[in-house]
């Protein structure tokens, strides 16, 4: 893994600045989404231990947590793999071809716009209500 310098990271800041402005200016249609799927997600470059997007478009996948409106609380995740705590949840066979282990990253729970949602991700299903409950108490755990 290689060590990004300062200039690197401003690059990635400006990118996430262009694409930033067109979601919010310039919006598509808002997707058809539901609680529990997993979506991708342009979450943009943030600030210290924030979690980030990747690639170009600045995507990480996002479990829905809850709907509102035009809005919804997600919880984004990752495939590193993390020991089960108060921070992360793990998951298994989420999301993805091949399904991969999938952590959601609890402490990152955040409110998005709908216009951030990219793509469904693929291969992956609702996660059962069972598992949602399980999400949620460790979320209340976590926060209580």
């Amino acid at each position: 893994m290689s060590i990004m310098n300062l200039g690197e990271k401003e690059e990635l800041f400006d990118d996430w600045s262009e694409l930033k402005k067109e979601i919010h200016f310039e919006p598509e249609e808002t997707p058809f989404y539901q609680e529990r799927e997993i979506w991708f997600v342009a979450m943009g470059q943030n600030i210290g231990s924030e979690i980030y997007g990747k690639g170009d478009d600045h995507l990480r996948p996002v479990l829905v947590l809850k709907k509102f409106g035009k809005s919804f609380i997600g919880i984004p995740l990752t495939s590193k793999s993390k020991d089960e705590n108060s921070r992360f949840f793990k998951y298994l066979g989420v999301f993805g071809e091949p399904r991969k282990d999938s952590w959601a990253c609890l402490s990152q729970l955040r409110l998005m716009d709908a216009n951030r949602l990219w793509y469904k991700a693929k291969g992956a299903n609702k996660i059962t209500s069972d598992r949602m409950d399980e999400v949620k108490q460790s979320i209340q755990k976590l926060i209580f």
